[in-house]
């Protein structure tokens, strides 16, 4: 950076500029480093991001239950995590096999 700084400067004293410093705007990465970068950026803000959204979800659930009590909330969890759930159930040859009259 020196180097091309003096050179800059050599020749703009020739049209009676001064150069008191030369800045880099952008630097242009081929794509697979940068492709590394951005995959090494999103590793390490990925626990962060998780932690920060688990701190939200316990807050969340504690002003719940300074409401409606622990045991509510966990029985509103429980049903919000059953939604949508397809159970296993025995077919129906199988069926006379485990009923009981």
């Amino acid at each position: 950076m020196d180097n091309v700084l003096s050179d800059v400067r050599e020749k703009a004293k020739g049209y009676g500029i001064e150069v008191e410093r030369v800045e880099v705007q952008h630097v242009h990465l081929p794509p697979e480093i940068q492709q590394a970068i951005n995959e090494t950026r999103t590793a390490f803000l990925a626990p962060i991001r998780s932690e920060r959204e688990a701190e939200a979800v316990r807050i969340k659930l504690q002003k719940f239950a300074s409401v409606l009590r622990s045991e509510n909330v966990a029985m509103n969890m429980l049903l919000d995590n059953f939604r949508n759930a397809n159970f296993v159930t025995p077919m129906n040859f199988m069926q006379s096999i485990f009923w009981k009259p």
